[in-house]
């Protein structure tokens, strides 16, 4: 055959005349059948069986198979497939259509790949074409096998040769080339000056656990420094925002070509999206990891008791403006949709469906809260130093000196080589305990009369027995003209199995006495020996900087191994092997992810919560619990996925963001209990360590005097047993007893029908007095409810009843903390239904109807702590009663008693007398104390307020001051560090009200929950959500801004429980003191008997704490003198041991930037509640029929725009209500709240009981209004009215 001699060519050979054989072998070769049928064998001796014939040579059995039969022969060739050595046409590789790529000729770098015979190459190749599916994964573009380079790479060697004397020629000289060492004798002697400045270890086998830490602390912060120096991220970036805006103007461009560059710039977009990602990815877990290490290394130190090493982590937040963090939600919500955008375009058309929209908004949210910084969260700055004192305890000087002997005994000391010749030794250094250093501050001067070949130092461990050598590490040489003044000092690194460390020092050239420097000539610098003294780089920095000074092809093949190694070093592999990759099957996390016990195994090692207690783990995968981990996993992406409420933002819906700051709170409380159990875990010196006094002469003499005290069996000593706190009652464990004296100042009711013949008066009269009221008859009563059940009271009359009813309510469910007791006060109104007079006296013509006069409600753990409520409280009943005015005093009591004088204006209030205990009695679980919360204080400061609380709770038990507060990063801190004047949002038009009383009825409208963690201010904006005590906190900061003396009031409200209250001193009138109330927004003097905070105990600002040691607890009985120390108990004095917290370290911001409420908000909210009320109204109403009156629902409207705007504006909503009035009996009210969720509405609503109105002629209208204020607060209004058509 023409291409026989092709054939047999090397591999080599039959490369570069691989075009020629193509064509003639698809021109004269046949193509061959590797599985030939059974009909080849009529034919002849077929190619097959000549093939079958080799191979049964091959193994020794030739003689047999030539005395088989070809029939025989053409049945074995069906079951053994022998491939033939001729080589395989290239079309017939790719398979068709396929087209043959000319690698070389295209230009394009071809490796060099394995030495393989050809002929055992086309077998492999003859094998894999049969594979008709797969064989195009075998073959390359030029018909070629894909297969590894060459493994024995040869490493480029360069030497690194300045650009000035990069042309240098080769001289040859002889072997003997001693004589070169000396220098000349026309030339001085050379003088190399070393200094040594001192030595550190950052591994030693002395190194204490703390010590270790610190040098991981250190080595960990210096990485993420130098990633934060490289870069990278931005650069990428940067990169990768050109290639995508490249992409959009080749998008508008049309054109051949267009759609492959459009393909290209797609996958590198994904490329380098990928890259950068994961870049910012690597840049925060770094961070991550520095934070835990200083995290880890703190709580060592708790637990050892004492501080060994200096190494101190100072991390601060930059607070995010408001502008920024709009703009980084802008940047945010473009980075995601751009994600989202190239995530869709790089969706496989195979894939069976497509992913929704938020689905894939998800995934790109995910994917960059990895890398980038979520907008909102505040900029994480640290700084490490070595500053932080040592503890000077006994115990810390006891390890100290244990340390420090251990040092002296293996001291250390410095030997200097010149030329593999020792030149200098230093005296033995002992090593400093806290930092393993030793200051040396050497300066040795060396005159020299050979050139330097090296120059080295070794570090010995000097003993009173020997020496041993540490380490040797090479000095660096002083570049040319460089003196010891102008170098920097440098760090030499040195290591083994054992030690670890660094030499600060620095070389230089000396002058003589005439200040002529002192360096070897220009013979020297000509040859080669300065590339060998240079150093070799070891850390990515100094390799990058070589291969940009030696400006290397990265292009070229010959340097892909230098390039990979960069590539490797900048990733922080710098052991890493380029070919190790292709021989890994799988990564080492889809390794542990496959096998469950691994990874159980990896979690309990990190000491994860859930694992790190597991001792004992199956040696088998099976044999683990079944569901173990898959719950682990469960919970662990809830968690991830759900961010910081700092960072997370919530949708314009006021609905929505109350959903997700609720969401957020319950977060930080689940956040606080997990770090509080972790908390409990570490014990301190004093809970493991039990003191007792020692013995004296006095308490032996009473222990020796029992010895002789007579038995008494039958008067045995009792000690008093702690009541059990029941978190829990069971059904029937307790009875609620309600007794309801009287009330005064109840609202009567006003028959408003007008006489015919003086249709224009409003009120019906007399001539003589048309001012003169028709009173009806008020049969008030009282109905307590709790926990669904509920009792009442018989109706009286008159606006002063007494009743004098004891009320029980069996309480049947398990009751909380948060469970109120609500006291409703209603008139009962007696409706005669009787049409015809005759049947007056055999038919029922009665029914009893209800109507709303007023309510309070009494939180159930006040009962259970005080165990009983007694007195007299005022009803929270509204200033604007349709059908019902409240009589002037003069009338109700005569003229001989005055009006009430009250600041709270008790005047126009309902007040109710009774009396609420529990029987038997039961005791309110105490909150868990056990978990303990790392503090943001100082030990010093944290142990001194424990120790305060303590004696002030020894003092008072029943006086709580609560001195560390749990703060949302879950630490505790100090009180006194949230309390900063903060200025108010501005309000433009204040109706008649102060700035102060503007600002108590803002903070009041901000919802409150229980959550026991006390929010900054600015978080509390963020959110529009609190607790008492945080909002207390919001207004007393507030308060301070104006000409006001501002404290935070911890104390008792009997209608509240354990409360907190804002106190005020008038700066221009000092005996003017006032208590503001966050519930309510009003303000009380301390003389007033209705004030909402009952009891005192303690009060709190920036600058201390004050605990009530006074024996009355009132504040119209105290004297609020802080200074008096008789009075109060400061938890900071001014010349005590222990200071209070400096204002540097407020946790308050200097400032909030107060964001508007959309008005469309507002509206969406009216709309949507006005529809869910109107539904829950008629829904309550069963069997009846609702009727709404559509003229009333807009009158309403108006009227709640005029309660919202002024303050007694009774006669202003009565002018608007008038039209109505003429024509309608009515009765209603309006309600006001702060707006929490509409279930709290509807629970407003339905207490009112308006809907038990069963008059089938009646009609309805609810009006709702929402008025927004700064940061999503609002005041909400709804005015329910019922109407009758007058007759």
């Amino acid at each position: 055959m023409a291409t026989a001699g092709k054939i047999n060519t090397p591999d080599a050979e039959a490369r570069c005349n691989k075009r020629t054989q193509s064509e003639n072998m698809s021109e004269q070769t046949q193509e061959i059948n590797p599985r030939p049928s059974s009909n080849a064998a009529d034919d002849g001796e077929p190619e097959a069986v000549t093939n079958l014939q080799e191979l049964l040579g091959a193994a020794g059995a030739v003689a047999q198979f030539k005395e088989a039969s070809p029939e025989k022969v053409a049945d074995l060739s069906q079951i053994i497939f022998y491939p033939s050595s001729k080589p395989v046409v290239a079309e017939e590789k790719l398979g068709s259509g396929g087209r043959v790529r000319f690698l070389e000729e295209e230009g394009i770098y071809v490796p060099t790949l394995p030495s393989v015979r050809w002929n055992m190459r086309s077998k492999m190749e003859r094998r894999l074409v049969t594979d008709a599916i797969r064989k195009k994964k075998w073959f390359q573009e030029d018909g070629e096998l894909k297969s590894c380079e060459e493994e024995l790479l040869e490493n480029p060697v360069r030497p690194n040769l300045d650009e000035e004397n990069s042309n240098i020629a080769t001289i040859f000289r002889d072997c003997s080339n001693d004589v070169e060492r000396f220098i000349p004798s026309s030339e001085t002697m050379i003088l190399l000056e070393l200094q040594l400045n001192s030595l550190h270890f950052t591994q030693h086998p002395l190194f204490t656990a703390e010590h270790t830490l610190a040098q991981r602390l250190t080595e960990t912060f210096y990485c993420y420094q130098k990633k934060l120096a490289a870069r990278s991220f931005e650069r990428m970036s940067k990169r990768l925002t050109a290639l995508r805006h490249a992409h959009e103007l080749l998008k508008n461009k049309s054109g051949e070509g267009v759609e492959e560059k459009l393909q290209r710039y797609e996958l590198e977009i994904k490329d380098l999206r990928t890259t950068t990602l994961l870049q910012g990815a690597a840049e925060r877990s770094v961070l991550a990891a520095v934070l835990a290490v200083w995290e880890e290394l703190k709580d060592l130190r708790e637990r050892q008791g004492f501080v060994g090493c200096p190494t101190k982590l100072t991390v601060s937040q930059e607070v995010v403006s408001e502008g920024r963090r709009k703009k980084e939600e802008r940047l945010w919500k473009d980075a995601v949709k751009q994600v989202v955008k190239e995530m869709r375009r790089e969706q496989k058309p195979q894939e069976e469906e497509e992913k929704e929209n938020s689905d894939w908004v998800q995934l790109a949210g995910k994917l960059l809260k990895e890398s980038l910084k979520p907008p909102g969260e505040p900029e994480m700055i640290i700084d490490l130093s070595q500053d932080l004192e040592t503890s000077i305890d006994s115990k810390s000087l006891k390890a100290q000196n244990r340390l420090q002997n251990h040092l002296h005994r293996q001291k250390v000391c410095l030997k200097i080589l010149y030329n593999g010749s020792e030149v200098c030794q230093s005296m033995p250094y002992v090593l400093d305990s806290q930092t393993f250093s030793a200051d040396m501050s050497i300066m040795l001067p060396l005159s020299a009369v050979h050139w330097p070949q090296n120059f080295s130092l070794q570090i010995l461990q000097h003993s009173t027995i020997k020496k041993a050598l540490i380490a040797e590490v090479s000095l660096p040489l002083p570049e040319k003209g460089c003196t010891r003044e102008e170098v920097p000092v440098q760090k030499v690194f040195f290591g083994n199995e054992t030690h670890s460390g660094y030499v600060l020092c620095k070389t230089g050239w000396g002058k003589d006495a005439d200040g002529n420097l002192r360096q070897p000539s220009g013979r020297y610098w000509e040859t080669a020996v300065s590339c060998v003294a240079k150093k070799v780089p070891k850390t990515p920095e100094e390799l990058q900087m070589w291969i940009d000074r030696s400006r290397i092809d990265p292009n070229n093949p010959a340097n892909s191994e230098i390039i990979s190694k960069a590539k490797n070093h900048a990733l922080g592999d710098l052991n890493s092997d380029p070919l190790a990759s292709d021989l890994d099957f799988c990564t080492e996390g889809e390794f542990k992810e496959g096998d469950a016990r691994l990874k159980i195994l990896e979690l309990r090692e990190k000491g994860h919560p859930a694992f790190c207690n597991m001792k004992m783990v199956p040696i088998n995968a099976r044999e683990l619990p079944e569901g173990l981990l898959k719950e682990f996993r469960d919970r662990h992406w809830q968690q991830s996925s759900q961010v910081n409420f700092i960072e997370e933002e919530a949708d314009d819906s006021l609905a929505n963001h109350r959903t997700w700051a609720l969401n957020s709170i319950r977060e930080i409380k689940e956040k606080i209990q997990r770090q509080g159990r972790l908390s409990s875990r570490k014990k301190t010196m004093r809970e493991l360590v039990t003191e007792d006094l020692v013995p004296d002469i006095g308490t032996l003499g009473l222990t020796l005097m029992a010895w002789f005290q007579p038995s008494r069996p039958l008067r045995p000593m009792r000690k008093p047993r702690p009541q059990v706190a029941i978190q829990g009652s069971t059904a029937h464990s307790s009875t609620l007893i309600v007794n309801v004296v009287s009330a005064l100042q109840v609202p009567t009711r006003k028959d408003l029908d007008l006489e015919p013949s003086n249709a224009n008066s409003f009120f019906e009269g007399s001539p003589t007095n048309a001012a003169a009221f028709n009173t009806v008859a008020v049969r008030p009563f009282v109905e307590v409810s709790f926990k669904g059940a509920s009792a009442r009271t018989r109706a009286a009359e008159g606006a002063n009843p007494t009743w004098n009813c004891e009320l029980q309510i069996p309480i049947q469910e398990e009751v909380f903390d948060h469970d109120v007791i609500n006291i409703r006060l209603f008139d009962e109104i007696v409706v005669d239904v009787l049409n015809d007079e005759r049947l007056r006296d055999i038919d029922v013509h009665t029914r009893h109807e209800k109507a709303w006069l007023g309510a309070i409600n009494i939180p159930f753990s006040a009962v259970q702590r005080t165990a009983k409520i007694d007195g007299t409280f005022p009803l929270n009943a509204q200033q604007l009663l349709l059908g019902y005015e409240q009589e002037e005093q003069s009338r109700q009591f005569g003229p001989l008693l005055g009006p009430l004088e009250s600041p709270r204006g008790s005047a126009n209030c309902t007040f109710l007398n009774f009396f609420i205990t529990l029987q038997p009695p039961m005791v309110l679980a105490e909150p868990e104390t056990t978990e303990r919360l790392e503090c943001m204080e100082s030990s010093s400061v944290e142990r001194h307020l424990e120790d305060w609380s303590s004696q002030v709770t020894a003092l008072f038990p029943d006086r709580k001051v609560p001195a560390l507060v749990a703060t949302a990063n879950g630490k505790t801190a100090c009180l006194t560090r949230f309390f900063r004047p903060i200025k108010p949002p501005e309000v433009k038009d204040t109706h008649s009200r102060t700035l102060a009383e503007v600002t108590s009825r803002f903070v009041s409208l901000i919802p409150r929950t229980q959550s026991n963690v006390c929010l900054t201010a600015e978080e509390i904006m963020k959110l529009c959500y609190g607790d008492q005590m945080s909002n207390a906190i919001l207004l007393t900061c507030f308060l301070q801004t104006f000409d006001l003396d501002a404290w935070l009031l911890i104390g008792w409200g009997v209608t509240r429980g354990a409360s907190y209250f804002a106190l005020t001193r008038d700066k221009q009138s000092p005996n003017e003191m006032a208590i503001w109330d966050v519930f309510t927004g009003l303000k009380s003097k301390l003389d007033d008997p209705f004030c909402p905070a009952t009891l005192v105990w303690a009060v709190a600002n920036k600058d201390n704490i004050w605990a009530n040691v006074q024996k009355e607890s009132a504040p119209r009985r105290m004297r609020f003198d802080f200074s008096r120390l008789s009075d109060w108990s400061p938890a900071f004095v001014p010349a005590g041991a222990v200071a209070a917290p400096g204002s540097e370290t407020v946790l308050q911001p200097e400032s909030i930037q107060f964001t508007k409420t959309p008005s469309e908000s507002c509206k969406e909210l009216v709309s949507r509640l006005e529809s869910i009320l109107k539904e829950n109204f008629m829904t309550w109403r069963t069997n009846l029929r609702t009727r709404w009156n559509r003229h009333c629902c807009s009158v309403l409207r108006k009227v709640l725009s005029t309660l919202e705007n002024q303050i007694n504006c009774k006669k202003e909503a009565m002018r608007e209500l008038q039209p109505l009035i003429a024509a309608h009996k009515m009765i209603g009210f309006p309600l006001h709240m702060s707006y929490a969720d509409d279930k709290e509405v509807i629970r407003s609503l339905y207490s009112t009981q308006l809907h038990s109105l069963r008059d089938a002629e009646a009609e309805f209208g609810i009006a709702v209004a929402a008025f927004p204020y700064a940061n999503n607060a609002v005041s909400l209004w709804v005015f329910v009215a019922a109407l009758s058509q007058r007759r």
